[in-house]
């Protein structure tokens, strides 16, 4: 299985992916946009580290679209995170296929 990496460019800042260090976690995830960082709880069974690292991307790219705080952030983060997941899971040739149509240009 291939490692997760340390960062993720979201918009035009970089973010470093770091596992928690307090323990218990406070919650699967954590964005913090003033701190460049995404944190997650290395505890955590693979595939729900992988949806809670997605799920805090989403909340990067909410922040970095500027949608605002509110109440239908976090619902709308879940969903999509979640449906997201789904849809990656289950449908490695799109994933392969979007990878290398959006990859790099060379």
């Amino acid at each position: 299985m291939t490692d997760l990496p340390s960062s993720v460019r979201i918009g035009f800042q970089d973010f470093t992916i770091d596992p928690y260090w307090e323990t218990p976690a406070p919650a699967n995830g954590e964005f913090r946009r003033d701190e460049g960082m995404i944190k997650y709880d290395s505890a955590l069974p693979v595939q729900r580290v992988a949806a809670t690292v997605l799920h805090e991307v989403i909340h990067g790219a909410w922040d970095m679209g500027r949608l605002g705080d509110g109440p239908d952030e976090e619902h709308a983060v879940t969903v999509l995170a979640n449906q997201l997941a789904q849809v990656w899971r289950d449908n490695p040739e799109l994933v392969a296929y979007l990878s290398e149509a959006l990859g790099p240009r060379l």
